[in-house]
């Protein structure tokens, strides 16, 4: 038991080593889209009716422990962008901000940026709000921090990027987005006072544009994070209640999910070293704030790429935890994703296996020529391995045949010429007889199909309770990759 503890130790500690070595990647396409009051059991999940945003939310990654900071709106935006509260939760507040902020920052790196909102009535506006007329929804400054700041209000080129949304798709189509884009829907469409089904087309007639861009396929840097505000004002859970973030790119891991505990500030963060502000310094509470690093294929992850612009593919395990249920089986998935016009076919196995446990991959083959491919792990684990191997098969039956050797050894020192025949024989047939049975229990496991592993790599069966590192193996040809994965038994 104690090399077991010592094993599953280890195991944590290469788990403790990878995770230090991801990090936020750099990107020059960030874009944030804010929508609004929505906690996150309206949002995530198939009674939802965030159709599109579940989507992305199950292919990319989903911050399901995050919490906005505070009721009502205001002071949420600009935790994000100044990790502070100069609002002081008051939704009418209109005042100039001079804090230190997202903009001031962006401004000493020489990084570019533009806030797109709907119903913006022109260019470099930073007035007050722009009440709904026909087809459009209201404008809410307070839903857009770039508007306040000193840095902003104070210069006619900074204040030339805020723009009507209409000039997205222009940009968009110029591959001319800047380094930050924030995208502010109005009213009717971030779900303030329209429907969430109004809000989630938004996002899908005017997200799906972008993803298809360059900066969003595989090898590309693009960032993309959607976010709520605030929870309904009935939770007020860390402040601002239980809300939905989603983030997407070709960085980010695919179905990833996080549970560990954001708020604003740890968004903040997270785009501010995405954008290479760190050497400026980070304002607010975003300095001491964690960023959100668990999203990102770890930079040092040994299923990366030789990143040598030659045709390769990356190999990641999403979840790099596996629970087994009390049968003893449990399921993980794998994602390929090809680099520099990478199309070949790529095999899978693994290692690592506890005896009697098996592995299989769904397909077991994979080319991923048009993009990420996901492939499915099953583990079979059972923890009952140790009652059923050959080894303790033999004892019952030595016992039981016993008594027989001891009266035919009797025989054969007592008895007389028939009798000593007699028991001859009779010890020479149990003997075979032990040795037929031994060899019939004791045989090597049976070959499986292809796509399943069978272990003899390690001779302990799994026990309950235990965690075990498994490795995933990736070639095609002379391209080799592999990642690890904690298999906890049941």
């Amino acid at each position: 038991m104690k090399k077991l503890t010592t094993f599953a130790t280890l195991a944590a500690v290469v788990l403790l080593v990878t995770a230090t070595f991801a990090q936020v990647p750099a990107s020059n396409h960030v874009v944030l889209v804010m929508e609004e009051n929505e906690s996150a059991s309206s949002v995530i999940g198939s009674g939802s009716v965030w159709h599109y945003l579940n989507s992305l939310a199950t292919q990319y990654g989903l911050a399901a422990n995050y919490y906005g900071n505070y009721h009502p709106s205001i002071d949420n935006y600009f935790m994000i962008t100044t990790g502070d509260n100069p609002a002081n939760d008051n939704d009418s507040f209109t005042a100039t901000v001079s804090a230190d902020n997202i903009v001031r920052h962006m401004m000493t790196a020489g990084k570019t940026w533009k806030s797109y909102a709907q119903s913006l009535p022109s260019v470099g506006y930073t007035g007050g709000n722009i009440a709904a007329s026909g087809s459009n929804g209201t404008y809410y400054i307070r839903h857009n921090p770039f508007a306040y700041f000193s840095d902003v209000r104070n210069s006619t080129g900074e204040a030339a990027n805020l723009v009507p949304f209409t000039q997205f798709a222009t940009d968009l189509a110029a591959n001319n987005l800047p380094n930050l884009t924030y995208i502010v829907p109005d009213g009717l469409h971030d779900a303030h006072d329209g429907t969430p089904a109004q809000a989630d087309a938004f996002l899908q007639t005017n997200l799906a544009p972008l993803l298809a861009s360059p900066a969003f396929q595989p090898g590309g840097d693009g960032l993309l994070i959607i976010a709520f505000d605030e929870a309904a004002t009935s939770d007020s859970t860390h402040g601002g209640g239980h809300i939905s973030v989603v983030l997407v790119g070709p960085n980010v891991k695919p179905g990833y999910q996080s549970t560990i505990l954001y708020q604003h500030q740890n968004l903040g963060r997270t785009i501010f070293e995405a954008l290479g502000l760190s050497s400026t310094g980070f304002p607010g509470a975003i300095a001491t704030a964690a960023d959100m690093a668990d999203f990102f294929v770890p930079a040092a992850s040994g299923g990366g790429s030789a990143g040598n612009g030659s045709p390769d593919f990356t190999l990641t395990a999403p979840a790099q935890n596996v629970t087994l249920s009390s049968s003893g089986t449990g399921s993980s998935q794998i994602a390929i994703t090809p680099e520099n016009g990478f199309n070949s076919a790529v095999t899978l196995s693994c290692s690592g296996l506890p005896a009697g446990a098996t592995c299989s991959f769904s397909p077991q083959t994979v080319t991923p020529s048009s993009g990420m491919a996901s492939v499915t792990l099953t583990i079979n684990m059972p923890t009952s391995a140790a009652s059923s191997t050959p080894a303790r098969q033999t004892k019952p039956l030595f016992a039981f045949t016993l008594p027989f050797f001891a009266l035919a050894a009797g025989s054969l020192a007592v008895g007389g010429k028939a009798k000593k025949k007699t028991a001859f024989w009779v010890v020479l047939l149990l003997v075979l007889a032990l040795g037929a049975v031994s060899i019939g229990c004791g045989g090597g496991s049976g070959a499986g199909n292809s796509a399943t592993t069978t272990s003899a790599a390690q001779t302990s069966p799994a026990v309950s309770g235990s965690s075990y590192t498994i490795t995933v193996n990736a070639s095609a040809g002379a391209i080799q990759h592999s990642t690890s994965l904690t298999v906890t038994a049941n």
